[in-house]
This record gives structure tokens, sequence and C-alpha cells, in this order.
């Protein structure tokens, strides 16, 4: 097993978790179409070209025990991801 690659890929399948986990839920399908649907056959297409079979199911595995232990320790004090965007203005700090 190449273990630097398993953990290459351990780290893209963590980055992804975080970035579905951290996205709008009204956003998602945009998200799953651009980002994590192109990855995730990008990643099954190394796993048939260079047999790595046992690595690309080790680095799923890793990267959601990653994620996991972000979400218990980090992830849940997060707030929810809000579509508002507050802009601040001169006209604002006036009186």
């Amino acid at each position: 097993m190449d273990w630097p690659t398993t953990l290459t890929l351990a780290a893209i399948v963590f980055a992804l978790m975080i970035v579905w986990h951290r996205f709008q839920a009204r956003r998602r399908v945009w998200l799953f179409a651009i980002l994590i649907l192109p990855t995730g056959l990008l990643l099954l297409r190394w796993g048939r070209y260079r047999d790595g079979w046992a690595e690309l199911g080790t680095a799923l595995g890793l990267g959601a025990l990653a994620f996991a232990i972000w979400w218990g320790v980090y992830g849940r004090r997060i707030p929810a991801p809000r579509d508002e965007i507050r802009v601040i203005t001169n006209d604002e700090d006036a009186p």
C-alpha cells in the first residue's frame, strides 16, 4: 500500500466533506455537480487506472474518520451558513 498517496486521497476526501458540510443546503445541488461529482469520478478513474482500490477504500475511510473527529470536536459548534451578505458602507458609520 502506498501511504503518501493514500493520505493525499484521504485529505481530498476530508476537504470535500468539510466543503459539503459548510455549504448552504439549497445550493448543494450545484456544489455536487461542479465539485463533488467530478472529483469522485476522477478518484474512481484513478482507482481503476492504478488498480489502487485498497488505497482508495482506505483513503475514504480515513477521510470519513477525520471528518467525524473534526465534526465532533469543532464542527458542531460552527453556526449554520447563512445567505445574508452585509456590506458596511461609510453612510452607516455616520450618526
